[in-house]
């Protein structure tokens, strides 16, 4: 199988860009589809790329983005619990923002 690298970075390049301004826009679920997006395009990269030193920067650099959609997903929960007030018990609404807290803060 063929696989075409540039067009899989070129991908990876739209969809991290989309997701940084979707981001900075407080659109933080549609910023989360682009960050695993890209991290996508580029894990399919790194399959067909031979050169090390290329596959340990893009590898990197994939891992970048599923940790910053890791904490958007952490951040969705949080703030839907704020955002339903009542919904959830305080308790665990009060469990799921130190941990957020703690983790990303």
């Amino acid at each position: 199988m063929s696989w075409n690298i540039q067009g899989l970075l070129d991908d990876a390049v739209t969809s991290s860009t989309r997701a940084i301004q979707f981001d900075r826009d407080g659109q933080y679920e549609v910023a989360l589809f682009y960050y695993r997006e890209a991290a996508k395009f580029l894990e399919l990269a790194i399959l067909g790329t031979a050169d090390g030193s290329n596959k340990e920067s893009l590898t990197k650099k994939a891992a970048e983005y599923k940790e910053r959609a890791q904490a958007l997903d952490e951040l969705s929960e949080f703030l839907i619990c704020s955002e339903f007030d009542g919904f959830y018990s305080n308790d665990l609404c009060d469990l799921m923002k130190v941990e957020y807290f703690i983790t990303y803060l």
